[in-house]
């Protein structure tokens, strides 16, 4: 009997264990956040980059989560929220730092992603001058915190200049990130913003081994190998007791 237990002890090893690595993937998806300026002054911009951003969504998605929200007057809404015309008057910047911190520590996974499509103009009525780093030293503190505790980059998708760019806050924006995890890119209405979205998923995906074309077939194969494992184990226990079935049944015959 005490062989039969850790014949079945290891079947249930084999099977968990597959089962804990499918699990272990899962937790290991990126979680790609955009954060959208809808403001009056940037709103003119999106038309030529929306399909690369629709591109983006169709190759995050397969393997992971992407998340879009907005930003302009108030703090991120979502994208299907319901918002009065005052909204998209104007773009308060340090509002979708703040924003980045809370998305970037509520993420549940691993590895954030965030892109932050602006032309970064801080201008609220209160002011039109560019955003101060050394006013907000705090909320640089807590952003620097929430990304070293995860793998975390931000890059920052820079829309083309207004004719009058007043309160541009786009390297105060740079000042308060950590380096180490940032990058921008400049947005020109042609195909190389889909190449470089195109690019950051392939280097995630590189990252965690993922295969588009292979990824279906190995989880499938894992669990196949899994289950016949399990069946050969199960025989053998079976074949197990059929031997003492059939040896107590001669020994009964010879007597």
């Amino acid at each position: 009997m005490q062989r039969i237990f850790w014949l079945a002890t290891l079947v249930m090893m084999v099977v968990l264990g597959f089962a804990k690595a499918e699990a272990q993937t899962a937790d290991d998806k990126v979680d790609y956040i955009w954060l959208v300026d809808v403001s009056g002054s940037s709103n003119a911009y999106f038309a030529p980059v929306q399909p690369a951003i629709d591109t983006m969504f169709v190759e995050a998605s397969k393997h992971d989560n992407l998340t879009v929200v907005n930003f302009a007057k108030y703090p991120v809404v979502g994208t299907a929220d319901s918002l009065d015309a005052d909204y998209y008057k104007y773009c308060d910047i340090e509002l979708m730092l703040q924003a980045l911190k809370d998305l970037v520590y509520q993420s549940p996974s691993k590895y954030v992603r965030a892109f932050v499509l602006s032309g970064f103009c801080n201008l609220t009525p209160e002011s039109s001058d560019p955003i101060v780093p050394d006013s907000l030293a705090l909320l640089k503190a807590r952003i620097m915190k929430v990304c070293h505790e995860k793998d975390v980059e931000v890059s920052l998708l820079l829309l083309p200049p207004m004719l009058n760019p007043r309160g541009c806050s786009f390297h105060q924006v740079q000042d308060i990130l950590p380096m180490d995890g940032m990058d921008t890119f400049t947005v020109v209405p042609d195909s190389t913003l889909e190449q470089f979205l195109l690019g950051k998923i392939q280097k995630m995906n590189d990252l965690r081994g993922i295969s588009n074309e292979e990824e279906a077939g190995s989880s499938a194969q894992g669990w196949g190998m899994a289950l016949g494992i399990a069946v050969g184990l199960l025989l053998v226990v079976g074949a197990y007791f059929a031997s003492k079935y059939f040896k107590k049944r001669k020994q009964n015959e010879t007597k």
